[in-house]
């Protein structure tokens, strides 16, 4: 059972690698309960095997020579399986955390770009709620080729922003 388990984190792991966008979260759950079920029967059976060991040791009437071999594989059976258990837990512990990390990144990215537009259209917004104001005297409204020209500014501020942004390294997400 741990070494299917541990074909599943590996499957996993791999699966990660591959698209961890569209990764399973569910999936890892599920095998992270499964393996806390596993790894709580192991510790119930490594304590009954040592008591099984401390009783043999302290029982004088009854005679455990034919079960002291079996004994001794059961204790490094159990031993063995609650290691793989542990080992398993880790790296599915450790799974889990790259899985969250790349959605953290996914996320940081999308508010990255966010935060680059509302910084590129904020300014056109402040200039177009101002020329939107309906008042009578409005001077540039009365020059040739005003709205052309402002169309331009606006045009020339959003690239010079996106320019500088680019040059800072703000785009690369």
């Amino acid at each position: 059972m741990d070494e299917e388990m541990d074909e599943d984190r590996i499957r996993m792991d791999e699966e990660m690698d591959e698209d961890r966008i569209n990764f399973d979260f569910e999936q890892l759950v599920e095998a992270k309960n499964c393996l806390l079920r596993v790894l709580s029967v192991a510790e119930e059976q490594q304590e009954t095997i040592e008591a099984l060991v401390v009783a043999e040791e302290s029982t004088e009437g009854v005679d455990f020579a034919n079960c002291k071999g079996a004994l001794s594989m059961l204790c490094a059976n159990s031993s063995s399986n609650e290691r793989l258990s542990s080992r398993v837990d880790k790296h599915m512990n450790e799974l889990r955390e790259r899985c969250m990390s790349h959605r953290e990144d996914t996320l940081n990215q999308r508010l990255a770009l966010l935060t680059i537009l509302s910084a590129i259209f904020m300014p056109l917004t402040l200039l177009t709620g101002i020329w939107g104001m309906n008042f009578e005297s409005m001077p540039e409204l009365q020059y040739e080729g005003a709205y052309q020209k402002a169309l331009f500014g606006m045009i020339t501020l959003a690239l010079c922003l996106v320019y500088s942004f680019k040059r800072a390294g703000w785009s690369s997400h």
